[in-house]
């Protein structure tokens, strides 16, 4: 019997609900997302999936789980099978409760681990018994469901490593051997691998080393591995199996100002072969794009303002991290005016260190009093006059006298 072959498409990392500052990334998602649709009607999708971190919070507006419901009925309407599986973002609860009712449109959630006795019942999707190609869909796997508590960073590490290593060796063993050596195994997860290289978007103990699977010891036995979690589209090298992450849909935060391409991943897996065809990546188009404007601001260049305030004003569609450095503050007027212009998500006003060209005395002792050191503190390496000091001096005599009236009362 022939069949053909499967077309999926690979996305994760939504983050639907992000906000940069005040600012709402939800026109960015929508512009994404129908990208995304696109791209499943004119490659024929048969699965699309999204591997984690469809929400950035666990408590989900009204407004966001709309517009993703919304999109998977259309996505259904196209005859086009849906898999979501929880990220470490995600509520499983809030998945769970809606997992009956979008099963009906085609569209399956896994919102967490199962026990390994579970796994053939809970985490496996069938796509036909006959071409024997298997989804086996594996939510985050939090380091609290893998491992027990260690406070040796080298244990807890190996711990992790080896626990989703031997949970997925486990679930491949129970695939192959009920339905035979020749089943076609994709796996799909939401986890950090060793050798990834993360945007710094992520939240960063979750990508820390002894939170991280050593990809050598992940399953061979599998056709393609779809990941989460990596906000930067890339693969993994491995020698055996096809490990990808297909990275966010969109810019999470400044963290990936430069990746100004966002992509997703079309994954062939042929009839007639053991192996996936990874096709070019596809691109997303970004609604907005993310940039850091730097500027130096002192007395000498003040007239650069209308410039800078032009320059900020001709970047449309770009969220804007500003960043003014000076040897004074800014007069309020100027923050206001770009606090004021479209796309100015954070103002950052930073003083530039006073450098003094006059050495500090090398002549003090180190045993020296306090009043001693503070002498020639004041004299030689802040050019105080000797008057000054003197009322200073006499001030400080003051003060350390009470101290020592105020310990022997003790």
């Amino acid at each position: 019997m022939n069949f053909r072959s499967i077309r999926i498409l690979h996305t994760s990392d939504w983050h639907v609900g992000k906000t940069n500052g005040k600012i709402s990334r939800r026109e960015d998602v929508e512009y994404a997302l129908n990208e995304i649709k696109k791209t499943v009607k004119s490659e024929k999708i048969d699965y699309l999936v999204v591997c984690g971190d469809i929400f950035d919070k666990p408590q989900v507006a009204n407004q966001d789980a709309e517009l993703v419901w919304n999109f998977f009925l259309e996505i259904s309407s196209l005859k086009v099978h849906s898999i979501l599986l929880s990220g470490n973002h995600d509520s499983q609860d809030f998945l769970k409760s809606v997992k009956p009712l979008l099963r009906l449109a085609k569209t399956y959630i896994y919102d967490r681990m199962v026990p390994s006795s579970e796994i053939l019942q809970k985490s496996i999707l069938l796509h036909d018994e006959k071409q024997k190609i298997c989804f086996f869909v594996v939510p985050y796997p939090h380091p609290s469901h893998i491992t027990k508590i260690t406070h040796d960073i080298y244990t807890r590490a190996i711990r992790y490593s080896d626990g989703v290593a031997n949970y997925l060796e486990e679930g491949v063993n129970k695939i192959l051997e009920k339905y035979g050596k020749d089943t076609k195994i994709v796996i799909l997860s939401h986890l950090s691998v060793t050798d990834a290289e993360p945007s710094g978007s992520e939240r960063e103990i979750s990508v820390l080393s002894q939170f991280s699977v050593d990809w050598g010891k992940l399953p061979k036995n599998v056709v393609y591995y779809g990941l989460g979690h990596i906000h930067k589209m890339q693969e993994v090298k491995n020698p055996d199996v096809k490990i990808y992450y297909s990275g966010s849909i969109f810019q999470i935060d400044f963290s990936e100002q430069n990746e100004e391409e966002k992509y997703c991943l079309l994954v062939e897996i042929p009839e007639n072969s053991m192996k996936a065809d990874v096709k070019p990546p596809i691109k997303l188009t970004l609604k907005r794009k993310l940039k850091t404007f730097e500027y130096d601001l002192d007395e000498k260049n003040e007239l650069r303002i209308n410039q800078i305030l032009q320059e900020l004003e001709n970047h449309k569609n770009t969220l804007k991290k500003v960043v003014i450095k000076g040897n004074k503050a800014p007069k309020p007027e100027l923050i206001d005016k770009i606090n004021q212009i479209e796309g100015v998500v954070h103002l950052s006003i930073q003083k530039k260190p006073i450098v003094s060209n006059v050495a500090p005395p090398k002549d003090i002792n180190q045993n020296s009093d306090i009043l001693t050191l503070y002498e020639k503190y004041c004299l030689e390496y802040k050019r105080s006059k000797k008057d000054e000091f003197a009322t200073i001096k006499n001030k400080l005599i003051e003060i350390l006298e009470e101290i020592k009236k105020a310990e022997g009362n003790l």
